[in-house]
């Protein structure tokens, strides 16, 4: 290879040995006066057989291969964080649809239990006026009740006198008692 190198370049056409080919950087580098520098720097070519050939085929094809692979993996990541961001959209939509929907019925919630306060605060009002209507009706039919009794004791005694007084000797009563 030491031989290869100090050769002067050849020409890029096809001879006995295999074709020859411009070479970017590698173990090929071509002594300067400042050090090495690589053959496609120097715009230097250098000859290449058919199992180089074959063999830089066979990495092209592999990287070729390797790079449709991670591009068709880069595709399906995309469309996936496409179908991602297009659910978290749709879900975020839904959130603020129920939250919103919490929102009214939670004031409906409160209206009405302002409502069922109110009627319970009426229900309570009609229940202590009938409550209290009812201690005065209770109270009116038993002073009606002790008067009616009253009465139907004076006239109870009325009557006993008047019969007393309607019979000669108005002991005669008391005396059979």
């Amino acid at each position: 290879q030491q031989q290869q190198q100090q050769q002067p370049p050849l020409p890029k056409s096809k001879d006995s040995v295999g074709a020859v080919e411009t070479v970017a950087g590698n173990a090929d580098d071509i002594p300067t006066e400042n050090g090495t520098a690589p053959a496609a720097a120097a715009g230097l070519t250098v000859p290449v057989n058919d199992d180089q050939l074959g063999r830089e085929d066979l990495i092209k094809q592999h990287f070729v291969g390797r790079l449709n692979h991670l591009t068709a993996q880069v595709q399906y990541a995309d469309s996936k964080a496409v179908a991602y961001f297009e659910e978290c959209r749709s879900m975020a939509l839904r959130l603020e649809l129920a939250q919103a929907a919490q929102k009214r019925i939670s004031q409906e919630l409160k209206g009405t239990k302002q409502r069922m306060q109110g009627l319970q605060e009426e229900v309570d009002d009609t229940k202590r006026n009938y409550e209290d209507q009812l201690a005065a009706m209770s109270e009116h039919v038993m002073r009606i009740s002790e008067q009616l009794s009253s009465k139907q004791n004076q006239l109870d005694q009325l009557q006993s006198q008047a019969a007393a007084h309607q019979r000669p000797g108005g002991s005669s009563r008391s005396k059979r008692r």
